[in-house]
This record gives structure tokens, sequence and C-alpha cells, in this order.
């Protein structure tokens, strides 16, 4: 018996449900926006400065504040490899997201996304100042997260979503990737002047992965992944549940 099957069952739940659920995976959206966001902010803050750059090689404030052709080759090799290594670690999170998704079950798959995330973004936050090399392994970690959330929650809603709103809402998540990346520079700016405002901003990012990593929880598995590996009766019983 196809998929389809599943699709043409009759269910008991509303779809102002089915919508919520979509929604809640979209949030993936808004730590995937925000941390795109937040860094080009976080390099040219004084309290991030400060603490990675100001004092290394004996560098001074005002040769890691210069303009980029007197920059200190160390200071921008490193901003740069900031950025990489997050890069790269999306690229490993995304690559992998389908295999994890179908082998462990979307909602595993989901928790562990935002777990990386926050433990890659806590790692991040608690950071010892001049600790250059921890600060590239938690980005890596952050990038695990937000490439593998990238992939699954999408999926996740677009298996959930109704029929007929199926484009609607599994497109939604781009609109919480601009949301994201607006909300990274309003907190920039708020506390771009603050002792600690680089991770006060970067801790802000994990408000929407604690969202799904706690509300994984408290929703019904994907009924495509149900009807593959546990059978029709137990889809059924999803879709009734949505």
């Amino acid at each position: 018996m196809s998929t389809q099957a599943v699709d043409d069952v009759r269910t008991e739940g509303k779809r102002t449900y089915a919508i919520v659920i979509c929604v809640f995976a979209a949030l993936g959206g808004l730590f995937f926006g925000y941390d795109q966001g937040v860094a080009s902010g976080v390099l040219i803050m004084d309290s991030f400065i400060n603490d990675y750059c100001v004092g290394w090689h004996n560098f001074t404030y005002e040769q890691c504040t210069s303009a980029s052709s007197k920059m200190p080759a160390e200071w921008t090799y490193f901003t740069v490899w900031y950025n990489i290594t997050y890069n790269l670690g999306c690229l490993g999170g995304a690559f992998i997201g389908g295999f994890v998704a179908d082998k462990l079950d979307r909602r595993a798959t989901i928790f562990c996304a935002g777990l990386l995330f926050c433990v890659g973004t806590l790692w991040l936050c608690f950071n010892r100042a001049q600790d250059h090399v921890l600060m590239y392994i938690s980005r890596v970690i952050q990038g695990l997260g937000v490439g593998n959330s990238s992939f699954s929650l999408p999926l996740f809603g677009a298996e959930v979503a109704p029929k007929e709103l199926r484009g609607l809402l599994s497109g939604f998540m781009q609109m919480t990737v601009v949301t994201g990346i607006f909300l990274a520079n309003v907190v920039n700016i708020i506390v771009e002047h603050r002792e600690r405002g680089w991770r006060t901003t970067n801790g802000v990012a994990m408000a929407a992965p604690l969202i799904v990593v706690i509300g994984i929880f408290f929703v019904p598995e994907s009924p495509r992944w149900t009807y593959l590996h546990k059978g029709k009766e137990a889809a059924e019983k999803n879709l009734k549940r949505i």
C-alpha cells in the first residue's frame, strides 16, 4: 500500500492543531536567521574585540578597530574562521540530516538539532576570553544544530501540514528566517555598548531552540514516517491526533 493511503484517512483532529504544529516547526527558521544576523554585529562589538583581540599578540584596541587594510592579519583570519567554522557545521548538519531523520524519527532528529545548537551556544557564551580554538569548536557545534534543523524541521512541517495548505505552511520557515535576522539586528543595537553585549545577544539565540527542544515532546510524530516504520494503524492514530 502506498503512502497516499495515509493521506486519504479521515481524521478526527482539527486543522488548527495541524497549523499550530507547522508554525512550531517553522521556529527553526528563527534560530537559523538569528544566528546569521547576530554574527556580523558581534564581530564589531567592543565587548567581543576586548575579549578576543585586545591583548592577543599584544594588539591594541586601536589596531583591532583600524581599517580593514591595516587590521592585524591574525585578527582578520580569526573573524573569517569564526564564520567559516559555523558554515562548515551547517553543511555537515544538513548533509547528515536526511539520514538521521530516516534512521531515528523526525522528532528525535529535531530534538538533537535543537540540543546541539543550545550546547554550542552555551559553550560560545561562556567561552573564556582569548580562547580562540574553543570558540571555533563551539561554532561548529552551533552549525551542526542549525544545519540539521534547517532540514528536519521543514520536512516535519511538510509531512504534518494539511494537503491544501502544505505549500503555504512548508514555506513559512522562510519568513521566520528573515524575522530571525531582523530580531538579531534589533538585539545587537540594544546590547552593543554593554560590557558583555556579545555574550548577551548570543544567549538570546537560545530562546527558539529551547522552545523546540521542549515542545517536540508534545507534538505527534510525522504520519508519513510512522506509516513507513510502524505501519498503517499507527499512522492513522497520529493523523487522528492531528
